[in-house]
């Protein structure tokens, strides 16, 4: 079933993502590492905000968030190499690099990082993080 990037509205294929995060339980689907940009730069512009639980007034979301990223190149001794050099980024709670299908998962404070660090983080460690590609038919 096709969900929606929260930043340009596309219709993609849950395993087609780009990227995933999850946030209080919700998963955001990203298109491409640009759509990502964006979120992270006004993630609040995006995501829905949550009533508090004491005022019920609006609030937006804060807290770890999780993010989901392709990593290519990857072997076994690398999975790990990639997990400590993410986990030294500031704001960094937990990593998890699944060799198997090549994904990097990591959990992280917004306020302390940017989805952009673990990107560069990625490729200064030796791999890549192209992510899927979409053809479209337009005509008229």
């Amino acid at each position: 079933m096709p969900v929606k990037d929260p930043v340009c509205g596309m219709e993609i294929e849950p395993n087609a993502a780009f990227a995933t995060r999850q946030s209080k339980g919700k998963t955001f689907y990203f298109c491409s590492e640009n759509r990502l940009k964006q979120f992270d730069a006004a993630p609040g512009k995006y995501r829905p905000a949550v009533p508090s639980a004491t005022t019920g007034i609006a609030e937006n979301e804060t807290g770890p968030l999780k993010l989901e990223l392709p990593v290519h190149g990857l072997n076994r001794s690398g999975g790990p190499a990639l997990s400590k050099a993410l986990e030294t980024l500031p704001g960094v709670n937990r990593v998890h690099v699944n060799v198997r299908t090549g994904r990097a998962t990591i959990e992280y404070d917004p306020a302390r990082a940017k989805s952009t660090d673990f990107v560069d983080a990625i490729r200064t460690a030796g791999f890549n993080t192209d992510g899927q590609s979409l053809r479209l038919k337009v005509s008229g």
